[in-house]
């Protein structure tokens, strides 16, 4: 049974706990966090203290990008993470970020995750990359268990993916809240737009999105444009009205 150590306290850590204290495969031994606050179900043991991180076969390190490097510059839990393989979940940050381990590599699910939203896994890609061969043969069996997809993927190809994955789910979630506050603001019921949303959803899921595209934007229909502009209160989503305008009409008028 794999022997496991999590690092990190934020959602994806959560999730992460949760799932592997479910599974009969693997042996969730800690989570290492810096506040050593709980975020496990059960009786897993919590630490704050580098020097108490338990010996591993895994270490996952759900950390933020911005901290990864932390993990290498600390040298106590360099020395403690050298005996089992590292991995970071990250979808930008380069497997070689942990090249000063023995052995490393990443493991990679790709969603957006919230504490207190259940998340079903096993419908989770996953995408895994490792420092040799014979290590990414284990993490491909490892991630079988929890995943129905699982493929494996570089550093350059996995932030492609994570840029393509921001687009999708953060731009996109943004410009819903901005869909959210022009109801608001000219007090229109949003259920109106239900119908609408759904099929936009449907089109994109199912058809070439290049050939759905329709609006204003498309059309070059300026007077309309202009209208929607000086309707709109909010500075910054006339700048966005504006932008996303000239991208639209640029991309499909190229020739």
């Amino acid at each position: 049974m794999i022997k496991i150590v999590v690092l990190g306290s934020g959602n994806l850590a959560t999730h992460l706990c949760q799932l592997f204290e479910k599974s009969n495969a693997v042996n969730l031994l800690q989570n290492y966090n810096r506040k050593g606050v709980s975020i496990c179900n059960s009786n897993v043991k919590v630490t704050a203290n580098i020097q108490e991180i338990a010996i591993a076969d895994y270490y996952i390190v759900a950390f933020s990008d911005s901290a990864l490097n932390q993990v290498v510059k600390n040298s106590l839990l360099f020395l403690k993470l050298n005996i089992g393989t590292v991995l970071h979940c990250s979808g930008s940050t380069p497997m070689s970020v942990f090249r000063t381990f023995n052995s490393y590599g990443v493991f990679y699910p790709l969603q957006s995750f919230q504490k207190d939203v259940a998340i079903d896994f096993s419908i989770v890609p996953l995408a895994i990359e490792a420092s040799n061969e014979e290590l990414q043969i284990e993490l491909l069996g490892f991630s079988k268990q929890f995943s129905k997809t699982v493929f494996v993927m570089d550093s350059l190809q996995r932030n492609a993916l994570h840029v393509a994955a921001v687009f999708a789910n953060n731009f996109s979630n943004f410009i819903f809240t901005q869909v959210f506050d022009i109801c608001d603001t000219f007090k229109v019921d949003i259920d109106l737009l239900q119908p609408l949303i759904q099929k936009t959803i449907e089109n994109i899921l199912t058809q070439n999105t290049q050939n759905n595209q329709t609006g204003p934007a498309v059309r070059k229909d300026l007077p309309t444009q202009k209208r929607h502009l000086n309707t709109l209160q909010d500075p910054l989503q006339k700048e966005i009205y504006r932008n996303l305008s000239r991208a639209i009409e640029s991309y499909y008028n190229k020739e």
